[in-house]
């Protein structure tokens, strides 16, 4: 699990990293997903994914069904 840090870094937040453990998942969105649990929170759909949307790579976050752009 990534919490984000209150501080920022060259503008842009800042995430710690909880556990040591991660796992690389590829979902039934048809991306691929690092979470801090083996099923990604379930409906919860705890992580980072990562997808090529527009033939761009980007970055998200989803939380709790939300899809943020992160960079």
């Amino acid at each position: 699990m990534y919490r984000i840090q209150p501080n920022t870094l060259n503008g842009r937040a800042v995430y710690k990293k909880d556990r040591s453990e991660a796992y690389l998942l590829y979902t039934t969105l048809r991306d691929w997903m690092f979470s801090g649990r083996p099923d990604a929170g379930g409906q919860r759909c705890e992580g980072w994914a990562w997808g090529a949307p527009d033939m761009r790579r980007e970055l998200f976050t989803i939380k709790k069904g939300q899809l943020h752009v992160v960079i």
